[in-house]
């Protein structure tokens, strides 16, 4: 990516664990998408819900290029 990988944490504590799962899906990313330029990702922790654990909602913006012909 040209753009280094940005991560949000809205309305939440920062989690090392997520912030390093977030790294290597984007690491995965772009190996598979070589073509992209940017990705930013912003995660809220879900208020309201009857199970267990952690449950979050995720929002991403890529963006990407494709080569000339």
């Amino acid at each position: 990516m040209q753009v280094p990988l940005q991560i949000t944490f809205r309305h939440m504590d920062h989690s090392d664990a997520l912030e390093s799962n977030i790294r290597e899906w984007a690491e995965r990313m772009d190996k598979v998408f070589p073509n992209l330029t940017s990705c930013r990702v912003v995660l809220e922790e879900e208020s309201s819900h009857k199970h267990q654990g952690n449950r979050y909602i995720v929002h991403l913006d890529v963006h990407g290029s494709t080569p000339l012909r």
